[in-house]
């Protein structure tokens, strides 16, 4: 088997078995709302980083090769966040 795989919900819910570990990377608040049973969470962007990406990306739907200033941002917040202090003020809409 490839990976990473895509699938369905309806699809895969039927070989839940088969995996090791399902990881959902949404925010904790999203998770908690929702999620595959046994599913593990590690999230990308903790709920206050999801609301702020989120409010720039309605705000700005406009960017360099299709990534938008909430994705800029909320990337360069989780590497810069795996590398010590950093400057996680969000960039403001132009």
């Amino acid at each position: 088997m490839k990976y990473p795989i895509l699938q369905r919900f309806d699809e895969l819910l039927p070989h839940l078995a088969q995996f090791d570990a399902i990881i959902d990377t949404r925010s904790p608040g999203e998770f908690a709302e929702d999620h595959i049973p046994c599913a593990i969470n590690c999230p990308v962007l903790d709920n206050e980083e999801r609301i702020r990406v989120g409010t720039l990306y309605k705000q700005v739907k406009t960017g360099f090769g299709g990534v938008t200033q909430a994705d800029a941002w909320g990337l360069r917040s989780r590497l810069a966040s795996s590398n010590g202090p950093h400057d996680s003020s969000a960039p403001t809409a132009s």
